[in-house]
């Protein structure tokens, strides 16, 4: 442990299943048991406090040196988790098998050893774990090259030809990850192309995969990575719907995957899809997928895998309740689903979480709802995950809640901020710049005959400007054209949000 918050950070990150299994598993521990004093007593701290432990159990011969102490229970926290083993994946299972090997074959059962080598081959065969399997491979051919037979030595040139074929593979699945994650830090300040400048530069990151060609794919892994950049790269270069069709149809051809045992990369194929069709408000079919992803959801037993997929749904969810105008539906969810989004929240992913946040707070505002909106938005910017692109949202969205809320003090300063932040970000859309310029030079004017002039005129420029299919990206996070109409007509933005019938798609 190197941080002093290091405990904390764990015994905060333990679900209570694990909290339990941890303080079963030491009952059967002999000896004294003061990590357990150490355990209670961090667990009931909301920020670690050192000092107020020291106090507590002053009278402990722990405390003589308790940076020891703490390690000590650190340790055994981290024993149980092995033990409990919620965190296990297929590579995990893969492992489990290796190790059991190396037990039978430490005890001088090679037979029976090599039989569970053999599973180990099969399981990481059918799950594409190809560093794992060319591990076994490599395993399979020492053990069979220390046997005289002649069986043996035909059988290691059939491993030879095996191993080349997995390292193939590893070196084919790889060359494809780099190039969608030399796309993904393109993208990273700016999640579409807007000059031509920046489509030639993805397009030179991404040709080599033009090139390679999707039948060249030696795997389901290498298959699924290509068909994710060529989506992405469509969607970023102004073909939305061409990448929701890509991405639909490759769904539609990889529907093998079992209900309890689904993948990241499955999780990672299925969501990409969701959210093409939610950033661009293409709702065909898409209740269809997410009612699919919620059933592969719920049957999920691995935990992780589960609040993977759990952050990703309630966003798809109340994302659609947001794009379609409907925010009541989208509370009623979230009502629903307090308990569970207050108990899985810890455990998000940075992303899913602020995204969440960010949906939430886009849900408050639509219901007119301002100071549940900034609440969620205060969560985004309190992070001060400046890269993530909610965070600039974020500013923009506040915004437009101190004007409605006519809190000129706050509008001033924010607009200069914000406007500061997304050119040093190199991401200032010019439909934002066009908004924050308006505010900026109207925030004072209250002459309701000049304002309905203005507020047509600068929403005549973003529907011309949303032309451009990177600017009109930025609707997914919030409706600018409704929120003008609400202005010019001096109604609840409620009343003209998203205006839109999935069915006419």
């Amino acid at each position: 442990m190197r941080s002093s918050t290091d405990l904390f950070d764990l015994v905060r990150a333990l679900r209570k299943s694990e909290k339990r299994y941890f303080k079963l598993n030491a009952r059967f521990h002999s000896g004294e048991k003061s990590y357990l004093k150490l355990f209670d007593a961090i667990e009931k701290q909301r920020q670690y406090d050192e000092p107020a432990l020291l106090r507590k159990f002053s009278g402990e011969r722990f405390t003589a040196n308790f940076s020891v102490a703490k390690k000590y229970l650190f340790d055994q926290l981290i024993k149980s988790l092995l033990s409990y083993g919620s965190y296990k994946d297929t590579d995990s299972d893969h492992s489990e098998l290796i190790e059991i090997y190396k037990i039978l074959e430490y005890k001088g059962l090679s037979t029976l050893a090599l039989r569970y080598l053999d599973k180990a081959k099969i399981a990481a065969s059918a799950d594409e774990g190809f560093l794992k399997l060319y591990y076994v491979l490599t395993k399979e051919y020492i053990a069979l090259a220390y046997s005289s037979s002649d069986a043996s030595m035909g059988r290691i040139d059939e491993l030879i030809g095996k191993r080349k074929k997995v390292l193939m593979q590893i070196e084919n699945y790889s060359s494809v990850a780099d190039i969608l994650y030399r796309q993904r830090n393109f993208l990273r300040k700016r999640r579409y192309c807007r000059t031509k400048k920046e489509k030639d530069e993805l397009r030179k990151i991404v040709s080599p995969l033009f090139k390679k060609k999707e039948k060249l794919m030696l795997s389901v892994t290498a298959r699924g990575l290509f068909n994710t950049a060529i989506c992405e790269y469509y969607n970023a270069t102004g073909s939305p719907l061409k990448a929701i069709r890509h991405s639909g149809n490759y769904l539609q051809l990889n529907k093998k995957y079992s209900p309890d045992r689904i993948e990241i990369q499955t999780i990672n194929e299925l969501s990409t899809h969701l959210l093409l069709c939610l950033r661009n408000r293409f709702f065909r079919n898409y209740k269809e997928h997410l009612e699919d992803f919620y059933h592969k959801m719920v049957n999920l037993k691995n935990t992780n895998r589960f609040v993977l997929m759990y952050e990703k749904w309630l966003l798809f969810e109340i994302g659609y309740h947001n794009s379609t105008g409907d925010f009541e539906k989208g509370k009623q969810l979230l009502l629903r689903e307090k308990n569970n989004f207050n108990h899985f929240e810890r455990w998000m992913t940075k992303q899913g979480k602020m995204s969440l946040y960010y949906a939430l707070a886009y849900n408050s505002f639509g219901m007119g709802e301002y100071k549940s909106a900034l609440k969620w938005l205060n969560g985004i910017l309190n992070d001060n995950s400046t890269m993530i692109e909610e965070f600039g949202f974020a500013r923009i969205l506040s915004i437009l809640i101190y004007y409605d809320l006519g809190n000129t003090g706050l509008l001033e300063s924010s607009v200069r901020s914000t406007y500061r932040f997304l050119l040093s970000r190199e991401r200032l859309y010019k439909s934002e710049k066009l908004i924050l310029d308006f505010i900026r030079r109207y925030k004072t004017i209250h002459n309701r005959k000049i304002l309905r002039i203005k507020f047509s005129e600068l929403k005549m420029n973003l529907e011309k400007n949303f032309r451009n299919p990177a600017e009109r990206s930025i609707l997914y996070y919030c409706d600018f054209p409704a929120w003008l109409q609400s202005k010019i007509e001096a109604k609840p933005f409620i009343d003209f949000a998203a205006r839109y019938s999935p069915d006419k798609k």
